[in-house]
């Protein structure tokens, strides 16, 4: 395995970093700004990263030792050797996100639904944590939003849906579905303020 260690993550040399879709920021501790890069474990997430076609929101990456203390983080966990990554899940699927995540070679997940995120890392093999919930639409609200879709120019309408849908529904630090008419309404309204 190959990983490079740096005090700080400015120190990454310019043209060193080869992993366009992340920062050094984004993957560096988040209380010491320390960064290990494990090369395998970021080549996954580009993989997993390109695999899905949008953004990957990284709530956790490298953490230091004493950082993975404070925040009450296993005492082997994965993190604290720059191979787990906890991805935010208010803009994917996360049955859809599972499945390419395990195609692309992550092998060990931990689901946290009230918090909004799944934990992927190098493995071993494990999984822990309560499944995100299933969330089905009918087919009448999935042909109404798709006609919305079809009006509008070509991706203009998911960041916005999601975002829109993020700030109408959030609760505290976590996301939660009151109910698809709820979801259904904000979904065409954004449709219509971007049309």
């Amino acid at each position: 395995m190959t990983t490079i260690f740096y005090q700080h993550w400015h120190e990454v040399p310019e043209g060193a970093w080869r992993w366009p879709n992340f920062s050094p920021a984004e993957i560096a501790c988040r209380g010491t700004s320390k960064l290990l890069v494990n090369e395998p474990a970021l080549d996954k997430l580009q993989a997993l990263r390109e695999r899905l076609g949008k953004p990957l929101i990284v709530r956790s990456a490298y953490r230091s030792p004493k950082h993975n203390r404070a925040v009450g983080g296993a005492d082997r966990s994965k993190h604290m050797n720059g191979a787990a990554f906890d991805i935010a899940m208010s803009n994917h699927d996360p049955v859809a996100f599972e499945a390419a995540a395990r195609d692309v070679g992550f092998l060990g997940f931990g689901f946290y639904p009230r918090s909004g995120f799944m934990h992927v890392d190098l493995g071993p093999a494990r999984q822990w944590g309560e499944r995100f919930p299933v969330v089905e639409y009918s087919i009448g609200f999935q042909a109404r939003a798709a006609e919305e879709l079809a009006r509008l120019p070509a991706g203009s309408a998911v960041v916005e849906m999601m975002s829109d849908y993020s700030r109408y529904t959030r609760t505290g630090a976590r996301m939660q579905i009151k109910s698809p008419l709820i979801y259904e309404i904000s979904l065409l309204k954004v449709f219509r303020i971007n049309a």
